[in-house]
């Protein structure tokens, strides 16, 4: 028996976890249906030029964030396979290959039934989800631990149901930014038709990952999908929609899921890096006039050229016996940021202190392996400039400057290395060290 399925995923950023996603269910040759939920563009023209060519996957988009329960919504009224099958964009199936002849076996043998769970294992938490139930009693609705078994609540992040579920029930409410699934199984169980009947699929394994996010668009997507005020109105929705007091502690967990993926960057982030790249591009455009034509390769040269002839103008040593032993010391002071390193045995009674324009570096005698102290310190600087350098062409790249805003960027920091050259390196910086 071949009974087709429809995996709906709802992709808002994360494009290197969901495009592990989908390929973890192509082996299946199951048609998949992708929402892009307002993602960020570049990540959203990605996605569609990786599987241009596959004709399993089909395409829907939405200017604004629908939320999950009003992406999911849209997939299903666009889909036509009566089985379908939820899953969120960070989860991978376990066997890849069989997981579908694993399906139709375990509907085989349970004619009846229109709900499925597979198995979840939670990276994140190293163990796997416990099966859960709905408990009604005088008016207030309690989520307990389930025995093995039938229950009558599943999670959307991984779920296959027939389309009859949705036809007697309704869609996911909409209104909802969170708890949809709860909502959908409690508007089950206080309905005349009775509560879900969910069954367990343990030989098929969804491997779920909250796991840390390095670049800021994924970032602000985990702060955006886990807005605490967003989850609160949702959670009063949802009360007040079934007459019902919910008791549930959503508030802690939701602190350490955000917390776990984002590695506590400040929710503000995103807003500051935004304003500087902003910021840089007005500058540029400010400052640029009749410029089009110069090449990006040799700007690069002259900004090195230039900032050698800083390194050698600024360049001095002298001693200083003042550090205590076992201090590393982060400061700032009037030429920009100084840096004290001890040596390998934590002694920090010789150290010099060398001065560039805009960086200080206060070394340790372990680098004065060198014949020539001057030669071994002008060294050192080359390779922070060219570092520095480094980290700017990797910014105008990530700004898709043109050639010409690109070139006055780097003649601009070269001659003053002024804040703004702080600013404009903001995001290349965030996504490396946050």
């Amino acid at each position: 028996m071949h009974n087709k399925v429809a995996i709906l995923i709802v992709f808002f950023n994360k494009l290197s976890q969901t495009i592990e996603c989908i390929d973890s269910f192509l082996p299946s040759g199951e048609h998949i249906y992708i929402l892009n939920n307002a993602s960020d563009d570049a990540s959203w023209k990605a996605l569609q030029e990786k599987y241009k060519h596959n004709h399993c996957l089909h395409f829907f988009h939405s200017d604004t964030n629908l939320g999950p329960a009003g992406g999911r919504n849209l997939l299903i009224d666009n889909c036509t396979e009566d089985w379908i099958f939820l899953v969120d964009n960070d989860v991978c199936i376990e066997p890849a290959n069989d997981w579908k002849s694993l399906f139709d076996e375990a509907l085989e043998n349970k004619k009846d039934a229109s709900v499925f769970c597979p198995k979840i294992f939670n990276v994140h938490d190293n163990s796997y989800a416990t099966p859960h139930q709905f408990i009604k009693t005088n008016g207030q609705v309690y989520l307990e631990e389930a025995a093995v078994g039938v229950t009558n609540y599943f999670s959307c992040c991984g779920v296959i149901i027939h389309r009859n579920i949705f036809q007697l029930h309704g869609n996911f409410d909409s209104e909802l930014f969170a708890f949809e699934d709860y909502e959908f199984s409690i508007r089950a169980l206080c309905s005349p038709m009775g509560e879900l009947k969910v069954f367990p699929l343990p030989e098929i394994t969804l491997i779920h990952h909250h796991q840390a996010h390095k670049n800021t668009v994924d970032k602000k997507a985990v702060l955006e999908r886990y807005n605490e005020n967003r989850i609160e109105a949702s959670m009063q929705r949802l009360e007040q929609k079934h007459q019902i007091k919910f008791e549930h502690e959503w508030k802690g967990w939701t602190k350490k899921q955000v917390a776990n993926m984002t590695k506590n960057i400040n929710p503000y982030l995103g807003r500051l890096t935004d304003t500087s790249a902003k910021y840089s591009k007005n500058v540029m455009t400010t400052i640029t006039s009749g410029l089009k034509n110069i090449n990006l390769g040799v700007a690069t040269v002259l900004y090195i050229l230039v900032r050698l002839i800083f390194v050698i103008k600024n360049f001095s040593i002298h001693w200083d016996i003042s550090v205590q032993l076992h201090t590393l010391t982060n400061f700032l002071d009037g030429k920009g940021i100084s840096l004290t390193v001890l040596d390998s045995q934590g002694l920090g009674n010789s150290l010099y202190t060398y001065h560039s324009s805009g960086l200080v570096l206060i070394l340790s005698p372990i680098y004065f392996v060198f014949k020539n102290v001057l030669i071994s310190l002008l060294i050192l600087n080359v390779g922070c400039e060219l570092l520095l350098l480094l980290l700017i062409l990797k910014t105008i790249k990530a700004l898709h400057l043109p050639r010409w805003k690109s070139t006055i960027a780097l003649f601009f920091m070269a001659f003053t290395m002024s804040p703004f050259a702080v600013g404009f390196s903001a995001d290349i910086l965030a996504t490396v060290f946050c």
